[in-house]
């Protein structure tokens, strides 16, 4: 079976009239139709509810998806200068050996 879909518009008398592609021989066809509800509210899976419950009591819930409004975001050029040291810097072995108290 080959699937289609095709947009229409219901009119004032609830008529609907669709052309069909050319492709599509003569016979029988199933018809869904699928409109927007006005009253739709969002779906709410109860495990999942529970599960965001228990990870925001413990502190392990993100809400953090996308960065604030007005957030400018840097160019890849900003981006590569700021993981290079300046040249009178210490390498980056020893401030990593010093972040982990291994000196």
């Amino acid at each position: 079976m080959v699937t289609i879909q095709l947009s229409a518009i219901v009119d004032k008398n609830g008529q609907l009239t669709v052309k069909v592609p050319d492709n599509i021989l003569p016979g029988p066809i199933n018809i869904i139709i699928q409109a927007p509800d006005a009253a739709d509210k969002a779906v709410t899976n109860p495990a999942r509810e529970a599960a965001r419950t228990k990870l925001a009591a413990a502190g392990l819930l993100s809400s953090a998806h996308r960065p604030p409004p007005n957030t400018r975001i840097p160019t890849d050029d900003e981006v590569l200068a700021a993981g290079i040291l300046p040249l009178n810097a210490r390498p980056s072995a020893d401030l990593i050996s010093e972040d982990r108290n291994e000196e």
